[in-house]
């Protein structure tokens, strides 16, 4: 049984995905597999896994397009070690991604770090700063955005367990962190860079399409609800104001305005880089949605 299972979802990512497999095998401690998930490719994908020669990769084909919730569940479901760390198909591994997180990793919590952002609207690398984002702060900011980066998730498989997995929503990463914020699960991202998160022309085409889908979604409506009953107290009903606030109604985006307000009230935090961290999501959000009423 290896120590770490890296999973790796893929649909058509002939373009991306070798460099992305053999940047995360270089990393990998010997003790260690990636599973690729190959959901449901018509293209050339699984011909590029195939001329990778590594044992310690293993490709799993799902003849039909599963959606990245169930393949993550069921690549989970085909692997047994006690760690469980997340890749995407068209990112890069850094060398130190696996020393750096698995030394730092703590029991029963979600481990994230920083990522490099790269290619598309960003010509030039562009780093995230170096700060870590853990205790307080987090399900403050988790309630107006998602400051977590999926590719670089390491994590227990104890703790996928108690969260039951991944559930079939838009946006399968957020909704496991708002799910973990409510249980109580600690959730921490590690400032150094682990992993180049790339920038390309078909995620630009789908983002806005992908908004709209997700303030669509029931059910991460109603966790959201319940993550702002549990932090502020208060019956915020304001999550397609967030995600697509031009389908939102009147009274959404009433409540986005005054959990905005009620944030921006919390004073200090453990510092004033938490602080000024939450004022920017607060600033970022009330741009982005036209709440124009001034809130800092």
């Amino acid at each position: 049984m290896p120590e770490v299972t890296v999973l790796m979802p893929a649909h058509n990512a002939e373009r991306f995905i070798r460099r992305s497999v053999v940047s995360t095998l270089r990393a990998l401690p010997e003790d260690s597999e990636l599973v690729v998930g190959c959901d449901g490719c018509t293209d050339q994908t699984i011909s590029v896994l195939d001329s990778i020669k590594d044992v310690r990769l293993r490709t799993i084909v799902f003849e039909t397009n599963q959606g990245v919730a169930a393949t993550l569940n069921k690549l989970v479901d085909a692997t047994d070690s006690a760690i469980v760390s997340r890749m995407d198909a068209d990112d890069i591994c850094l060398p130190w991604r696996f020393r750096y997180q698995l030394e730092g990793l703590e029991p029963n919590e979600l481990q994230f770090a920083n990522v490099v952002h790269y290619r598309g609207q960003y010509t030039v690398p562009r780093p995230v700063a170096p700060y870590p984002i853990e205790g307080s702060i987090v399900p403050l900011l988790l309630l107006l955005e998602n400051p977590f980066a999926h590719p670089t998730l390491t994590t227990t498989r104890r703790t996928l367990g108690r969260l039951g997995g991944y559930r079939n929503v838009p946006a399968e990463d957020y909704d496991l962190w708002v799910r973990a914020a409510l249980e109580d699960v600690p959730i921490r991202r590690r400032p150094l860079a682990t992993v180049l998160y790339r920038h390309h022309e078909s995620q630009a085409t789908t983002a806005v399409d992908a908004n709209r889908r997700k303030s669509m979604s029931r059910e991460m409506a109603s966790a959201h609800r319940d993550l702002c009953k549990a932090v502020t107290g208060r019956d915020y009903g304001c999550w397609s104001a967030l995600r697509d606030p031009s389908s939102a109604s009147a009274d959404e985006k009433a409540d986005l305005k005054a959990l905005c307000r009620y944030l921006s009230e919390q004073g200090e935090f453990r510092g004033r880089r938490d602080t000024r961290m939450l004022r920017r999501a607060i600033a970022r959000v009330t741009q982005h949605n036209t709440v124009r009423s001034r809130v800092l």
